[in-house]
């Protein structure tokens, strides 16, 4: 069963099988932001008819198990649609994260904390074109389509690394100029940041999600090692074809 505003505006599909949830969202996203326009669905099979009939429907919040199929069916179906809508998916359970993994790389998808209504309307909002274009932001979305909840300090260390070797038209030493950058910057040790970056590149490499196998294969990355270096360049090398 659908509920839904007539107006203009961002169009969300909200889905779930728990009515409460659902609820919850819808009543916040109203209260936040009028440009938000959401539809409630309990049945995956009357949301995939909707996107596949064209509702223009923009962005789809999957708070887990429909009442007629699990995330990875839901997946699976949607990742066939020849329009695919952004994905905004609650990470409440291994199944609903390993799930994604059935998308296509054309397919953007979000990770979000349960129960993180702000992170969800910070979300929404983004896609809805209402926040500027900074590179932090720029990369904060393109973290969260890696998988990677945002915020996260691995994250910041290397859009700070970035940043930093950015300032130099030439390649600085990662470890001696890079990095010592960073640490200064966050204020913790050289250690600390080569740490946390070896620890996000294992945690994108297991995870193996298709925005992150799109990247790789995009860029010199495809078929290599990645190492934090070739990472921080990569990144520089895009912002600045970019101008973030």
């Amino acid at each position: 069963m659908s509920s839904e505003r007539k107006n203009t505006g961002l169009r969300v599909a909200l889905a779930s099988y728990d009515v409460h949830q659902l609820r919850v969202w819808h009543q916040y996203i109203a209260e936040q932001s009028a440009e938000i326009l959401c539809s409630e669905y309990r049945s995956g099979e009357e949301l995939l008819q909707s996107l596949k009939q064209g509702r223009n429907t923009e962005v789809v919040v999957l708070g887990g198990p429909l009442e007629d199929m699990d995330s990875r069916e839901f997946l699976e179906r949607m990742s066939r649609l020849q329009q695919k809508p952004l994905l905004l998916l609650q990470d409440n359970a291994r199944r609903e994260r390993t799930a994604v993994s059935s998308l296509s790389p054309d397919g953007p998808c979000y990770l979000i904390r349960q129960s993180s209504l702000k992170e969800l309307l910070a979300s929404l909002l983004t896609a809805a074109g209402q926040e500027s274009g900074t590179l932090e932001q720029r990369f904060g979305r393109m973290y969260q389509e890696w998988g990677i909840i945002q915020p996260d300090s691995n994250c910041d260390y290397l859009t700070e690394a970035v940043l930093i070797a950015s300032q130099s038209k030439g390649k600085l030493a990662i470890r001696k100029e890079i990095l010592q950058g960073v640490a200064e910057h966050h204020n913790v040790t050289v250690a600390a940041v080569d740490s946390g970056l070896r620890r996000l590149i294992d945690a994108l490499e297991t995870r193996q999600m298709p925005a992150w196998k799109a990247f790789k294969g995009k860029t010199h990355l495809a078929g290599q090692k990645v190492t934090a270096g070739k990472l921080i360049y990569t990144l520089r090398a895009i912002s600045q074809e970019y101008g973030y």
